[in-house]
This record gives structure tokens, sequence and C-alpha cells, in this order.
């Protein structure tokens, strides 16, 4: 299978007062399309520091990102933040959704971006079509305060999935949610996986998101 994204010797020291902490110490590896790749890990073992490195969203102080062969901390800001929105769907534990939009504005703001302009019909369009996709027909109009927690993650999912990207990082899916409603959003993710060919990339500590892992990676001391 054709690589798509790969990490090269990927690392990040934080400090903390006088003293260096090592969170990544070298990682390589890669995902391939097509791929659904999970990493698991203790918590505090830098999971997250991992996948915002490889969605473009913090600076390794070490190593590269490659994404479609291209060094993606070589890319001038401008470039940089066009591939994430083009490109990287993101998925958080906390959705992130702004709240004083609806769900279907939420949905539609990531096209708008994409457009370099205003609310459009066509991207509204696109938002509520990916929006009836996860279920959500009946709750364009709300916003957030006025949706369960999987009905937000739904709209978050919908977010990163309305551009079509290629790769989709996942932070914790399913971390805020009961197990019922966790499984529901597996559901989703598995769906697209295995109808649209979607790669993803999940990090989590929850065992059930391993079960439409291509691989299962762990991280652990700083390596994978």
């Amino acid at each position: 299978m054709k690589s798509l994204l790969q990490a090269v010797g990927l690392k990040k020291t934080y400090r903390q007062g006088t003293r260096q902490v090592e969170v990544l110490r070298g990682v390589d590896f890669s995902v391939a399309e097509g791929e659904a790749v999970v990493i698991v890990g203790p918590s505090g073992s830098g999971k997250s520091t991992l996948l915002h490195l490889l969605g473009g969203l913090d600076w390794p102080t070490g190593g590269k990102v490659r994404f479609q062969g291209k060094d993606l901390y070589a890319l001038g800001d401008g470039e940089l933040a066009r591939t994430r929105n083009l490109s990287f769907g993101f998925v958080f534990q906390s959705y992130h959704l702004v709240p004083e939009l609806t769900a279907l504005e939420n949905v539609a703001l990531a096209g708008w971006i994409r457009n370099g302009a205003g609310p459009s019909r066509s991207a509204l369009k696109a938002a509520q079509e990916i929006l009836e996709q996860v279920g959500l027909r009946h709750r364009l109009s709300h916003r957030p305060t006025e949706l369960s927690g999987g009905e937000q993650q739904r709209v978050a999912l919908a977010r990163a999935l309305v551009n079509r990207p290629p790769l989709l990082f996942c932070d914790e899916p399913t971390g805020n949610l009961d197990s019922e409603t966790g499984s529901e959003i597996l559901k989703l993710l598995a769906g697209l996986h295995r109808e649209q060919g979607t790669t993803f990339v999940i990090v989590t500590h929850e065992p059930v998101l391993q079960r439409i892992a291509s691989r299962v990676l762990l991280l652990k001391d700083g390596r994978l």
C-alpha cells in the first residue's frame, strides 16, 4: 500500500522549570492509504502530543513529518494551514464546537474557510448532507448546548469530514461518552473506514476502538 503519512525520528521536549521532559524520543512509523492505525498507551505517555505533531498542530523538537511525500514542517504557515483544512480532519475528545453556531453552521464553517469566503449555499448543502449521514437530520438548527454529548461528537465528526479529507485524526473520540454512545461513534468510524476507505490515526485508551484497527501500536517511554 502507498504510504500517506510518515514520522521520521520525531521528538518533542518540554521545559518544566529547569528540567527538560522528553515526551517523544524518536518516533518512526508510517501510515498507508486506507489504514486505520490505533495508538494506545498509558495516560501521560504522549499520545495526544504525537497526534498534534502528525496533524501539524504543534511543532516538533526534532525529526520530520511527511504527508504525501512533503515535509509538513518545511511548509510556510499559509500552506500548512491549507493542508490542515483540505487534507486533514480532526476529532477531539472535547468536541471544540463554536457555541454561538448551529450544528449546520459548525460543520459548514470548514467549507467556508476552504473557499476563503463567507457563508455559501454549497458549503451549507455539503454540511447538511454529511450531518444527515451521521444521523442528525433533525438537529441541524440546534446549538451545541442543546445537543447531547453523543450528538456533539457526531457534529464534530461531520465537521472533520465535510471537506472529504484523505486523513482523519481522532484524539480520544469516545473519551467523554458513555459506553452505549461510544459504541455508536465506533460504528460510524468503522463504516467510514469500510465504505469510503478513509485513513484514520486514532489515539485512545479505550480498548473498544481497537476493533476497527488495521494495526495497534503502543506508545511507551517516548517510543512506539
